[in-house]
Formats: structure tokens, C-alpha cells, sequence
């Protein structure tokens, strides 16, 4: 009889999941639950459609006959509730599906603000093909001029660049001394800041909003709980991510701080497994989430819940993107403070504005960020994998080093 196997979810992870268990097993049956009205789309390409620099169809990563080719039952619907002592998944429209082996990957979604005025015309997250439509249309419709993006983080940062692409004035109100102060150091967020002021973007660090304003019933000003008032026709809202995984409530598996996963992608539910946003992976390190992360997680997931048997250690975190007109990466335990056994090293890169740093632990490379080479991720990876070393008197690393050390295919060390 064959496996019976049911993604909740049509992103990376799900996708890498569906593809990997299909490999395994050619017979099995493989349904999955997309709840979005769309296939499978390159997520991290959005800031390119709302910026009108690709159409909508250029964001599908799939051909839209990939799930049929792959004898794959796609579910345009979303999950209402997970019953794992039964072992069925029932969607939004009442049908039931039961399940062998169930994967949740369903990602994460923008937390919202909880203030006077949050839920007015006018005030938008950013995360989806709907939002962009939703935020360009408002846009044209209002003749929007001035924007205020809350939040300083990458989603801040890139919805701040699209709307002054679209020629709208922006004020980015931070709660925090910085921007980007999660993902990257002081000297990378500088040169994203100054970039930024080079074209005219305004910020106010140290706030946060205490009130959206309306005039007319559509979003005119926000307040800060300083009093400043800023003008502004459309708010975007980008204060951090959240897994989305209410239809869990009752079924037993925690999920409002992550999904718990070890090496695997397994649960503590018999059966149930988890990878991308939604999921933590236990003894983990560094920072959830990302496409390529999910991706490998979703890999890994879908060729264990097929039988295979994976390596015990947890996918290396891998994060390799764009912000303000500049490529980055983030691998590993990149943002690991400096204390204890935990250092950092510069990397001497050779383009304007490129900079990178490595976090050792004990002198072995455990992680990386950097801006303009976003190409090094990989070498970086590598290096983490193959337990690379560099000696205590090294303070700087050039790149061509730690190429050859990351791509030698075993444990080396730099004295």
C-alpha cells in the first residue's frame, strides 16, 4: 500500500519537501496545501514586482504544470484544523485528508501594530504577491506622495527602497539606535544608511508609533510616543515575522514561538514534521528563517519522512539576498556576540562599500555576514561544514584564504 503524505504549505521548504519525497518514493500519494491563490512564487523577488521591474508571472519559480507532472494533488485552499491522533489535515472547505507522514510549512507572517489607527486605509505589511498588489493599488489610487515604513529591519529597508522607487518621499520611524541591528554590525548598516540619505530617505531611531492619523477615513500622519508628527499618505508595517500556524490551536503541537524540530525536521508528535519559518530547530544556532534555509530544511524533511536516513546535524543557517541596491549573505551563527570563546575577523574584500566579518568560536569558523560578496555564503557554508580554523593572531582573512580552506574538502587549519 502506499504512503500517503500532506504539506501544509506551498513555499521553499514545501516544495523542496514534496520534490525530495517524490524522488524516494514514486508511489506515494503527495497532497499539499497552498494558502494562497497562487503557485508556487519566488518570494524573495517581490521587491522586483512591486517595483514594476518583473511581471507577476516572472515571480513563479514552478511552471504551473509542476505539481500535475509530479502526480501531485495541489489544494488552492487554506488548513482549518491538524487532528494527529487521527491523522488528518481538514481544509477551510470541510473536505478531510489523512496522512502517513504530515509536514507543516506554512512560513511566517508580518506581526501588525497594536495602536490606535493600525487597522485604517492606508497601513500595510509587506510579505505576499497580494500585499504588493495591494500596496501599489492604493498608491495610484490615492496619489499617494509620502510614506512612513515602521520598522528598520530587511523587510523595513526593502519596502522603504520600493516605495521611493516609486517616487514616494520616506521617513522610516525605528524603534531601535540603528538600522538592521538584528542582522547586521554597526559599520554594515552604516553604509546602508548613508545610501539611503544619499537619495533622500529621513529616519527617526528611538521610536516607536503611538497613533496612526486619518483624514477623511484614509491614513493621513503618524504620531511617535515622542509627539513628532510625520506626514504620510500610505504606512508600511514591517516590526518582525510570526509563524502562522493557528489551525494548530487544539491538536497538541506548539507553534507560537516556532514548531520545536530536531536535526530532521521531526516533531515531538509521532508522524509530524516540520521545516522553514515555522520551525525551530532544537541546539540550533544563529538566526531562523530564509529561503535557502527552508529550502535545505524542506530537503531534509522530505527524504526523512520517505525513510531516509539523514545526518544528525542541523542545517547550516544560509541567507543570501538583497538590501538598498546592495547584495548580502548571512550564514551560520553570524549575529553571535563577542564574548567568551566567541570572536570576530575581517574580511579584506576589494569592491566600494563590500564588507565582510567572520564569528569564530574557538577559532573555527561558526558563521558570516556580508555586503556587496554575497557570493561567499557558499564558502562560508563550507568552511562552517568542514570546521575551518583560523589562529588566534589572525585579525583579518582575506578572500582567496578562505576560499581555498572553505573548498578543501577537509578539516584545515590557518596558522
Amino acid at each position: 500500500m502506499s504512503a500517503n503524505y500532506v504539506i501544509i504549505g506551498c513555499g521553499a521548504a514545501g516544495v523542496a519537501a514534496a520534490e525530495s519525497i517524490r524522488e524516494r518514493d514514486e508511489n506515494c500519494k503527495i497532497t499539499m496545501y497552498n494558502g494562497e491563490p497562487f503557485p508556487f512564487y519566488f518570494r524573495p523577488a517581490l521587491s522586483y514586482f512591486m517595483k514594476g521591474l518583473i511581471s507577476e508571472e516572472k515571480l513563479y519559480a514552478k511552471p504551473v504544470y509542476w505539481a500535475q507532472a509530479r502526480g501531485i494533488r495541489a489544494l488552492h485552499e487554506k488548513v482549518a484544523s491538524v487532528r494527529p491522533v487521527d491523522r488528518e489535515v481538514a481544509g477551510d472547505s470541510g473536505m478531510v485528508t489523512s496522512y502517513d507522514k504530515l509536514l507543516i510549512a506554512t512560513g511566517a507572517w508580518p506581526v501588525t501594530l497594536d495602536c490606535p489607527g493600525a487597522n485604517l486605509p492606508g497601513v500595510f505589511t509587506y510579505r505576499s504577491i497580494m500585499c504588493c498588489r495591494k500596496i501599489t493599488g492604493y498608491i495610484q489610487k490615492r496619489a499617494v506622495t509620502e510614506a512612513v515604513v515602521v520598522g528598520g529591519g530587511i523587510l523595513g529597508v526593502e519596502l522603504a527602497e520600493n516605495f521611493m522607487s516609486l517616487g514616494l518621499k520616506v521617513t522610516m520611524v525605528v524603534r531601535g539606535s540603528r538600522l538592521l541591528d538584528s542582522r547586521f554590525d554597526a559599520q554594515m548598516a552604516q553604509i546602508i544608511q548613508r545610501k539611503m540619505e544619499a537619495d533622500g530617505a529621513t529616519f527617526v531611531f528611538g521610536a516607536q508609533l503611538a497613533e496612526v492619523a486619518s483624514e477623511s477615513g484614509h491614513t493621513s500622519a503618524v504620531i511617535t510616543d515622542g509627539g513628532q508628527r510625520i506626514s504620510a499618505g500610505i504606512v508600511g508595517v514591517a516590526v518582525g515575522v510570526r509563524p502562522m500556524g493557528k489551525f494548530l490551536t487544539g491538536s497538541g503541537i506548539d507553534w507560537e514561538n516556532g514548531i520545536a524540530v530536531d536535526s530532521w525536521q521531526r516533531t515531538g508528535v509521532d508522524g509530524v514534521f516540520a521545516a522553514g519559518d515555522v520551525a525551530q530547530v532544537k541546539g540550533a544556532h544563529g538566526s531562523p528563517g530564509g529561503w535557502l534555509t527552508a529550502s535545505l530544511q524542506g530537503a531534509r524533511a522530505g527524504y526523512c519522512m520517505a525513510g531516509g536516513e539523514e545526518d544528525a546535524r542541523p542545517v547550516t543557517y544560509l541567507n543570501a539576498s538583497h538590501v538598498y541596491k546592495m547584495r548580502y549573505a548571512l550564514v551560520g551563527r553570524f549575529s553571535a556576540p563577542e564574548e567568551g570563546a566567541i570572536r570576530k575577523v575581517r574580511l579584506t574584500m576589494s569592491g566600494e562599500d563590500e564588507y565582510g566579518l567572520l564569528t569564530l568560536e574557538n577559532g573555527r569558523i561558526v558563521g558570516g555576514a556580508f555586503l556587496g560578496g554575497a557570493d561567499l555564503a557558499w564558502d562560508v557554508a563550507r568552511a562552517v561544514e568542514n570546521r575551518v580554523r583560523v589562529g588566534q593572531a589572525q585579525t583579518t582573512l582575506d578572500v582567496g584564504t578562505l576560499r581555498h580552506l572553505a573548498n578543501s574538502g577537509a578539516p584545515a587549519a590557518l596558522f
